[in-house]
């Protein structure tokens, strides 16, 4: 199946997006020539700019599976444009040019949602943010991702790293979001689906306190996963969200899901991406 992840007007306006600002884009040959210059660290910003942040974690999903291999001619793979920085799975990358991950020891074919989540906001004309993203497949917020627990330290160790090279390399910046995409790993016990919204609302404060009050955006949990406890764990997500004014669920029922249940389909990666950045 050839993927054509199609620019589109979302309706959103800039009063709706408050945290960032449109501003005119460089050109890709201007950024790539900035980064052949600079050769190591923040090339693809070739100056110092105030940057909004968007935090994103999780699981597989957010790992991705959206092969740029499947994409229709000339769409873009590598976003100079875009400053990113990853830990997942199988890669460590440093801040450079948004660019797809490898799978194992295997070449870059790999993009998680942070690909269409990119390119609605910058189809939307804005170019003043990056993205940091830590994901890992198979885990739960309740096993997991729980307090003081090595894959928590190893988030926040991550993204203070990230963060000091931002204002080390001269840039300025806030945190927009923290994009959760997570749930699988939970809903298929009880417990952990019954205090989901407890656990989360937990990491949420913990993630405000140390860094600065922001967005929390989620997708729901799918309605279709084959997992026991779908709906406590939906309701559980409802009830965190109800409790948070500055949270917000994005709903993915409608796209479609692999056969395994579980994992969305590329081109449903790539939509789920484009609904965060008009959340």
């Amino acid at each position: 199946m050839i993927i054509r992840p199609q620019s589109r007007s979302s309706g959103c306006k800039a009063a709706d997006f408050p945290h960032l600002v449109p501003v005119q884009r460089a050109s890709v040959a201007f950024l790539l020539a900035a980064t052949l210059m600079l050769g190591v660290g923040l090339a693809p910003k070739a100056f110092a700019t105030h940057l909004k942040v968007f935090v994103l974690a999780g699981q597989s999903n957010m790992v991705g599976n959206i092969n740029v291999d499947n994409f229709a001619a000339g769409e873009p793979t590598v976003f100079p444009e875009i400053l990113f920085t990853r830990d997942d799975d199988f890669n460590v990358d440093p801040w450079g040019a948004m660019m797809p991950r490898r799978n194992g020891t295997g070449p870059r074919r790999w993009y998680g949602p942070e690909y269409g989540l990119g390119r609605e906001l910058l189809d939307q004309g804005y170019d003043d943010f990056a993205f940091i993203k830590f994901a890992r497949s198979g885990t739960s917020l309740a096993k997991s991702w729980y307090p003081d627990g090595s894959l928590r330290n190893e988030f926040y160790s991550f993204v203070d790293n990230a963060l000091a090279e931002l204002t080390s390399s001269g840039h300025t910046y806030e945190l927009a979001s923290f994009v959760w995409n997570q749930g699988s790993g939970d809903a298929g016990v009880l417990d952990n689906a019954l205090e989901y919204d407890v656990n989360l609302s937990q990491f949420v404060a913990e993630i405000e306190s140390r860094y600065s009050p922001t967005t929390t955006i989620l997708n729901r949990y799918h309605i279709s996963s084959n997992r026991t406890y779908v709906t406590e764990i939906r309701e559980s997500q409802r009830e965190f969200a109800d409790g948070h004014s500055r949270a917000f669920i994005v709903n993915t029922d409608d796209l479609a899901l692999k056969s395994d249940n579980i994992h969305f389909l590329p081109e449903s990666s790539i939509e789920v991406g484009r609904r965060y950045a008009n959340e």
